[in-house]
This record gives C-alpha cells, sequence and structure tokens, in this order.
C-alpha cells in the first residue's frame, strides 16, 4: 500500500500542477510568491561579498518566464499589471520619501564636488548610451536598459519601461527589450565597478591602510577630536552641590555622561549631588576637560565606563531626514524600517512581473541575437564613465581612495560594490562619500532614463 502521505504529496503536487495552468488570479499570486522567493534566495548568494542582490529576483523571473513559455502557459495579463504597477507605486514612493529630504543637504560643502563627479559619470554613461543606439544602430528600448543595467540601477528601468508603456505605437515586444538588456548588462555593470577599484588601486600603487591614516589625520586637522576624562571630585567646595551647579561646566561644551557613587555608574543628571570621592566621566575636547580637572580634582584610575550600573550604551546616528515630517495634519514620515520594507516588497513585485513578462525571449537574445553585442555596449557605459572620472578625481583632485571608492559605488547606487570597497580598505568611510551622492545619482538616473525614452522614441 501507498503511505497516505505520499499520496496526499502526490495529489497536492497534481493539484498545484493544474492550477498554474489555468489562467487566473491564483495562478498569478503562486507564481510571483515562488519567483520572489527563489530570486531573494539567489540574490542572498555572495562570493567574495559580492551578489545579487535584489536583481536576483528578475534573474528568477525571467528563467521562469522561459520555463513557462516552453509549457505554453499563459498568465492572467490583467493580473500581472495590476501587480506591476502596484509594485511600481510602493517603490518609487518609499524612494522618494528615502531620498528626498537629504537631497539638498548632500549637494552642499564638501559634498559639491562629490556630486560633480557623480553626475560626472551618470551623464558621460547617458552620452555614450545615446551614441550606442545611433552609430551601434541599438533600439532605444534596448538602449535604457543597458544604462540601467550598465549602472545596476533598478529604478531607472523601471522608470524607462514606464515611459515606454506611455509612447505611443510602440509594438508589444518593445516593452520586454529593457529588461533583457538589463538582465544582459547588470552582471558586466557589478563587474566594472570592482574591476575599476582595483585598477586604480594597482595603476596608482595605493596602500589602503596609509589612505585611512591620511583620511584620519585630515579629519582630525578640521575638526578636533573630542575625548573622554575621568575625574574624581577631590574638592571640597563642590561637596554637596547639584552637578548644575560647578563652575564653568554650563559654558565648556563639556559632557558628564555618567558618574561613579558608591561603586556604581549612574547617568549624570543636572540634579546629581555630588560627594567627595565620586568620578565623573565627562566628555569634551582635551583643553576643556583639562580646565574642568583643575576644578574638580584630579584624574582617576579608574574607567566609569567598566564600572557596573544601569547605563546601557547604544550608537545613535542623528540625521535630519525627517525634518519634514508632517505639513499641519498631514503626516508623511515613514520608520526606516517601514520604508526598507514597502520598498522591497514593491520592487520584488515589479521585478517579478517584468521577469515573468520577458522570459520567453531572453536565452533566445542573449544566445542567438544581441546579447553578445549588448554585453560589449553594457562594458562600455559601466567602464569608460568609471575609469575617467576616477584618474580625473585621483590625479588632479587628489581625492583620497576611501573616498574614491565610495564615489564610484554610489554613482552606480550599487550597494555589492560598497561592501566590496568597505572590505577592501577595511574602513566604513567609504559608505560616507557613497551617501553623499546617491540622492542626486538617484534623481539624475530615474530623469534621464526617461528623457531618453521621450526625446528619441518616435
Amino acid at each position: 500500500m501507498t503511505d497516505p502521505s505520499i499520496e496526499r504529496l502526490i495529489l497536492t503536487v497534481s493539484w498545484l500542477v493544474q492550477l498554474l495552468r489555468v489562467e487566473s488570479v491564483a495562478q498569478v499570486v503562486i507564481l510571483l510568491g515562488i519567483v520572489a522567493g527563489v530570486g531573494l534566495a539567489v540574490g542572498s548568494l555572495k562570493v567574495r561579498g559580492v551578489g545579487l542582490g535584489i536583481a536576483g529576483v528578475l534573474f528568477s523571473g525571467l528563467v521562469a518566464g522561459h520555463i513557462l513559455g516552453k509549457a505554453h502557459i499563459q498568465l492572467d495579463e490583467h493580473v500581472l499589471e495590476f501587480a506591476r504597477e502596484f509594485g511600481l507605486i510602493l517603490f518609487v514612493y518609499t524612494i522618494g520619501i528615502q531620498v528626498g529630504p537629504g537631497f539638498f543637504a548632500s549637494l552642499r560643502r564638501q559634498g559639491l564636488p562629490l556630486n560633480l563627479m557623480a553626475a560626472g559619470i551618470v551623464i558621460v554613461g547617458a552620452g555614450i548610451t545615446i551614441l550606442i543606439h545611433f552609430v551601434g544602430k541599438v533600439e532605444v528600448p534596448a538602449a535604457v536598459g543597458l544604462f540601467s543595467g550598465a549602472s545596476t540601477n533598478t529604478p531607472s528601468l523601471a522608470a524607462a519601461q514606464q515611459a515606454l508603456k506611455d509612447a505611443p505605437n510602440l509594438p508589444p515586444d518593445a516593452i520586454k527589450m529593457p529588461a533583457l538588456a538589463y538582465a544582459v548588462a547588470y552582471p558586466v555593470g557589478i563587474v566594472g565597478i570592482i574591476l575599476t577599484m582595483l585598477l586604480v588601486r594597482g595603476v596608482f600603487r595605493i596602500s589602503p591602510a596609509k589612505e585611512l591614516e591620511m583620511l584620519v589625520a585630515l579629519r582630525d586637522a578640521e575638526h578636533a577630536p573630542m575625548k573622554t576624562m575621568n575625574i574624581e571630585l577631590r574638592n571640597p567646595n563642590l561637596v554637596g552641590l547639584k552637578l548644575s551647579r560647578v563652575p564653568t561646566l554650563a559654558d565648556s561644551g563639556v559632557v558628564i555622561s555618567r558618574v561613579m557613587q558608591g561603586g556604581r555608574a549612574t547617568v549624570a543628571r543636572g540634579d546629581t549631588v555630588l560627594s567627595r570621592g565620586n568620578v565623573l566621566l565627562a566628555v569634551g575636547l582635551a583643553s576643556k576637560l583639562d580646565e574642568l580637572k583643575l576644578i574638580v580634582g584630579a584624574e582617576a584610575a579608574i574607567d566609569v565606563k567598566s564600572v557596573p550600573g544601569d547605563v546601557l550604551p547604544r550608537r545613535i546616528v542623528v540625521t535630519r531626514i525627517s525634518r519634514l515630517g508632517h505639513f499641519g495634519r498631514l503626516v508623511w514620515h515613514m520608520p526606516l524600517s517601514a520604508n526598507v520594507m514597502t520598498r522591497e516588497l514593491g520592487i520584488v513585485l515589479f521585478l517579478s512581473c517584468v521577469g515573468l513578462r520577458s522570459g520567453d525571449k531572453f536565452l533566445a537574445t542573449l544566445l542567438q541575437g544581441d546579447g553578445l553585442r549588448w554585453m560589449l555596449f553594457g562594458s562600455l557605459i559601466t567602464f569608460l564613465p568609471l575609469i575617467v572620472v576616477a584618474l580625473v578625481a585621483r590625479i588632479f583632485l587628489k581625492l583620497n581612495y576611501l573616498n574614491l571608492c565610495g564615489l564610484l559605488a554610489g554613482s552606480m547606487t550599487d550597494p555589492p560594490a560598497l561592501a566590496f570597497a568597505q572590505s577592501v580598505t577595511n574602513s566604513d568611510a567609504p559608505s560616507v562619500s557613497y551617501a553623499t551622492v546617491y540622492p542626486l545619482v538617484m534623481l539624475l538616473r530615474v530623469l534621464i532614463a526617461q528623457i531618453m525614452v521621450l526625446t528619441l522614441v518616435g
């Protein structure tokens, strides 16, 4: 006799196969779930810290679309289109919420040169794309797909597809071409950014460790570093006073964060009453700490941070992303965690639908059509702008290598490249320049992709 559990499994699989063959809402929902799950799993796989990331969903969708095409399984186009549009709306909205508040702030002061160079990479890449369209005889839908894939920028792909959808008199297959070209050029884009970083390092014989030392020294010269000091209270005139009444403390810029009393560390407050032998943990400029020490007592041998107590340390980044979180009663502030979740849901839906609709032509295009030409053109869009700007930044502007790596990764809005830069330099410094150029680059790539479609189509 057959095991009942095996029979149930066979019946379930049979039911699922029959369901997938019937054009319905359930069919599309199940396929989107499978494509998204497999794509996210593939995208999470990394080799030396580099992986496909969210683009794994697109490749998963392309494979699924190819299999469905071979099996002659049709999908409900109306449901698929609704899911694509819904995902696109979620994604674009959350990108705007994330990038918008920091856009103008990123253009100020030291951020201006970095943003100008990043904008140069985007504009040169767009110029090469236009040349490829005219000289290489590549159709506009494929050209904008190459522009997006070679720069690993998914929002520009979404923008280009939406602009193509609104363009009049385009054949249905033209809507599929951007995703195909994007998929061909995407791996070249990831590899190209990393190779550029390694090439610059090799040509100029750069030592990342020395570059980090130079960067730290430069920052220390521009901004006096904050120090900590443990000061034991020995001045009898301060015994019995509240902490807020310690002379010069309010105007010195020094902050007392903890007080050790009775062998335990407590949070320092303005109404904390001081006793002889208390140890104050002070934070401030070295010169101000020395002045406070002369008033309070002497530097203590014990570190208050190591003393047990009711104080828990937390690292907090203070920004102004939320400075315009509401207008009257209209609130549009979104917590970062909610933003990330909604954005990922939107882009997963969008890429799953795009892959499913374009997969039937992917292998044919790659192996028998223009796939190799597209790969070559994509490498030009990736390499040339990066190399030109990297050489200018290093030779003429003397840009630190760590900042340069962050600039290159940020100009392509490529997190895997940023992770690689951080691993190569053993520092988080590249993330600063990455975050500085990210808002402007994201906006430029989305706008330029649409502009190319609107001006070149027809």
